[in-house]
């Protein structure tokens, strides 16, 4: 009799999100976080605003999670680029001027999930050309 394969399902990647210092000292009532994972060699940029690409996974985290925060990504081995913003004003709304953004380049698997870190150190300003989307689950 042979055994069966096991069900691998999901290939999963850790990470964490993070806040630069100064701001994780506050406290905050945050917003939701929304997550990108994209296919590094198709990444489309506006300078240096990480802006669209062949997406390989796409999430939003809790609202008024605390950081640093860790959350969990589905992918294929590869090189991807991860991006997450922060819904700082509570609208439900992402990708707005003054938003918290960060990104990171992603080798999967990686040995050590540390390497998945990503820092919410940048501001959007309304020329990175970063589409609106809503947070809010739509049913």
């Amino acid at each position: 009799m042979q055994d069966e394969p096991a069900d691998v399902g999901c290939n999963r990647s850790a990470g964490t999100i993070e806040l630069p210092a100064s701001m994780d000292t506050l406290v905050l009532d945050y917003g939701a976080v929304a997550i990108w994972a994209w296919d590094l060699d198709s990444m489309v940029w506006n300078e240096d605003f990480p802006q669209d690409g062949a997406l390989a996974q796409r999430e939003f985290t809790i609202h008024r999670l605390g950081f640093p925060h860790a959350f969990e990504l589905c992918l294929e081995p590869g090189r991807y680029l991860v991006r997450a913003i922060l819904d700082l004003n509570h609208n439900g709304w992402i990708c707005e001027p003054g938003e918290l953004w960060g990104a990171t380049e992603y080798i999967h698997p990686a040995a050590d999930s540390d390497d998945l870190q990503i820092v919410l150190d940048n501001v959007l300003s309304a020329n990175d050309g970063c589409l609106g989307e809503n947070t809010i689950p739509q049913d």
